[in-house]
């Protein structure tokens, strides 16, 4: 018999070197509740993890009933939409949190975000004003504490969304 010697990835090396991935995309469903209260999930993310400013929302089956189709995501006990606020879950698909631009007469500006103010620290909106495009800055978040994920229906009578949350991190 011949040996042969098994060879392992780098990312399998990497994590038994460190005890973990360090680049990690959180996620969790969000299943349909009765309410349009705030929803504590089971995902926690652990103290030190840096939140990159890139939360999306994969919607498997839209939201049709719900007399408003939208989801805000964020830190239970916290800031309820530091992550994610508004998002449409009305069709199918990727929906990634990001400023929303709008081009009036005079001006292309900057109008609205559904990236929650954890993650967008500067969000002044803009006018169609000639030179008012408004400021949008995105930084990561970091956990100074562990934090849980809650999330909230924008209407009590959903019926159809099926969602999952999606979270990038590192965490070192």
């Amino acid at each position: 018999m011949r040996w042969e010697p098994k060879l392992r990835g780098f990312r399998e090396w990497k994590r038994e070197l460190i005890g973990h991935e360090p680049n990690m995309d959180y996620k969790v469903r969000l299943p349909i509740v009765a309410a349009d209260t705030v929803q504590a999930t089971s995902l926690v993310i652990p103290v030190g993890a840096l939140i990159y400013p890139y939360p999306w929302i994969e919607v498997l089956a839209a939201e049709a009933t719900g007399t408003t189709k939208t989801v805000d995501v964020g830190i239970s006990g916290g800031d309820e939409d530091g992550f994610l606020v508004g998002v449409s879950v009305a069709a199918t698909g990727k929906i990634l949190g990001r400023a929303t631009y709008t081009t009036g007469s005079n001006e292309t500006y900057f109008a609205s975000s559904t990236i929650g103010a954890l993650l967008a620290l500067i969000k002044l909106a803009g006018a169609d004003v000639v030179g008012d495009t408004g400021t949008y800055l995105i930084e990561p978040y970091v956990c100074t504490a562990a934090i849980t994920i809650c999330y909230t229906l924008a209407s009590a009578n959903f019926a159809e969304m099926d969602a999952w949350f999606h979270l990038p991190a590192y965490f070192g």
